[in-house]
């Protein structure tokens, strides 16, 4: 849980909240002693000195939520290791991260392709392409029939759409170019994609995303 603490004082209350399991995401307090002590007890808080100051733009500012992107890429397939090595931490600490969220999690199913643990694709481009497909067929990323380079609707004769899903950095497997073949294999010409780096294929949380603050608590002005 994340709180913002107001007319902190001296930060008894934010004490106790960070034993309690408390995130302090800010604190404000005006007069310059009880701040002086504050910068000395949560030296990495940020510090308000005005309430009149915090509008939107400050807190969301404070409340990035730099793991907003975790229950997207677990229900794509992403395993929980996966996600938790591209943030360098234990799957422990992300399987509680995700249960926090209130992550629906997957059976632990042990054989073929049901398999939980199944996610195909040694190599670095078959792995993004693999995370992708399951994504596509899951509804979570929808398949373009635009070329974004030329704007073309290139069709096989089969039928199938040659429109297919590009990627410039293995290392983020739902973020693709749609490009027809002609402009695929002109790209891969001129340009190289980044290849998967520590055989994890990873997604960086994007901007403008943001996780409430839970509580709002202080003293008294």
């Amino acid at each position: 849980m994340k709180a913002l603490s107001l007319f902190s004082g001296i930060g008894g209350l934010d004490i106790a909240a960070e034993a309690a399991g408390i995130e302090i995401a800010a604190l404000c307090e005006i007069e310059p002693f009880p701040a002086s002590i504050l910068r000395k007890r949560f030296p990495s808080v940020p510090l308000i000195s005005d309430v009149r100051t915090i509008n939107k733009e400050v807190l969301l500012a404070l409340i990035k939520d730099k793991y907003q992107d975790v229950i997207f890429r677990y229900d794509a397939g992403e395993s929980i290791q996966q996600i938790a090595n591209s943030y360098g931490i234990t799957r422990q600490a992300m399987w509680n991260i995700l249960k926090r969220r209130g992550c629906r999690f997957r059976p632990k199913i042990r054989f073929g392709q049901s398999n939980h643990f199944f996610r195909g694709g040694r190599i670095a481009s078959d792995n993004a392409q693999n995370l992708l497909e399951e994504a596509i067929e899951k509804g979570l990323v929808k398949r373009r029939d635009v070329c974004e380079k030329c704007g073309c609707t290139q069709k096989f004769k089969d039928g199938r759409s040659g429109i297919q899903a590009h990627h410039c950095d293995y290392n983020k497997p739902y973020d693709v170019m749609w490009l027809c073949q002609k402009c695929h294999h002109e790209w891969h010409k001129n340009n190289k994609a980044i290849p998967k780096i520590g055989g994890v294929a990873n997604v960086e949380a994007t901007e403008n995303k943001y996780e409430p603050i839970d509580i709002v608590f202080g003293g008294f002005p």
